[in-house]
This record gives C-alpha cells, sequence and structure tokens, in this order.
C-alpha cells in the first residue's frame, strides 16, 4: 500500500542532499538496486515455473 509517504520522501531527500544532481545521482542508484532485485525474481520465476512465488523460492532453498 502506498500511502502519502511517496509525496513527502523525495521533497526531504532534495532538503537533505542540497543538490538536484545529488537527488538524480540516488534516484538512479537506488533504481538500479530495485532493476537487479527484480533480474532476480525474474531468474527464479524462469527456474521454478509453478504457482507460490518467494514460498516456493524459500522452500526449495
Amino acid at each position: 500500500m502506498i500511502a502519502v509517504g511517496i509525496f513527502l520522501t523525495p521533497a526531504g531527500m532534495a532538503k537533505s542532499l542540497g543538490s538536484p544532481f545529488w537527488l538524480l545521482v540516488v534516484w538512479l542508484v537506488m533504481g538500479a538496486m530495485a532493476l537487479c532485485g527484480a533480474w532476480c525474481y525474474g531468474e527464479l520465476a524462469a527456474r521454478f515455473p509453478e504457482p507460490g512465488g518467494g514460498y516456493v523460492y524459500l522452500r526449495r532453498a
């Protein structure tokens, strides 16, 4: 569930970082980390093509 934090957090980060350049750098790095997580789940889904998601992956570990 996404609440009002999605609108307040970027403003707080911009204040803390002080520069739009650093805000963009942090945003890009976090986006890359999220993409790595998505790739990991994609690989797991391709390796174990059965319903259950995270439960299946942890059961097989």
